[in-house]
Formats: C-alpha cells, structure tokens, sequence
C-alpha cells in the first residue's frame, strides 16, 4: 500500500466519522432543542441529512428551524467533503494502482 492509498484511507474515515458526528449531533441536538424522543431525532435528522424531506414530525421551534438550517449546510459540506475525497481518488488512478499492486 502506498502513500496514495494511505492518504485516501485516512480521508475517507475522517469523511465517514464526520457523517457519523452529524448523525449524532442531529439527534442530540432534536432532542434538547425539541424535546422529541430518540427515534423522533433519529428520523428527523435522517430525512434532513438525506433531503429526502418527507416533513417535521411536529412543528419546529424558532431555535428548531435554525438547528435544522445549520444541520442542512454541515451536512452538505461533508457529503461534498466526501464526494470529493472518493472522486479525487478514482481520478487520479487509484483503483489502477490498486490492482496494479494486487497483482
């Protein structure tokens, strides 16, 4: 394994710990702001991370709306984060050098 490899396994954990920290930090954060129960979080900060956006399961709060704004930005800023990091890696012949070492 080379330094390439090295490097875009170090970036890709960090891009999917980052969506895990969202994952959580959505929850945590409907849970305090909102009082809404586990799952309730769960499934408001899987449908706004996804912006799938099926709808609120209650009203949100002045301070809600603005959680779910900051949520939306963070979430798009790693997903763009880690869109780059494995496109980055294809283009620049990862997968070859991957296979050409494997061989």
């Amino acid at each position: 394994m080379n330094i390439f490899d090295n490097q875009f396994l170090h970036k890709l954990r960090l891009a999917i710990f980052l969506i895990f920290a969202v994952q959580v930090g959505g929850i945590v954060g409907f849970m305090a702001i909102e009082g809404y129960s586990f799952a309730e979080s769960f499934y408001m900060t899987v449908i706004i991370v996804s912006t799938v956006g099926l709808g609120a399961v209650h009203d949100l709060s002045p301070e809600g709306r603005i959680f779910v704004a900051l949520l939306i930005i963070v979430s798009l800023g790693i997903a763009t984060y880690a869109i780059s990091v494995i496109t980055t890696y294809l283009l620049e012949g990862g997968i070859q050098q991957y296979y050409k070492h494997k061989r």
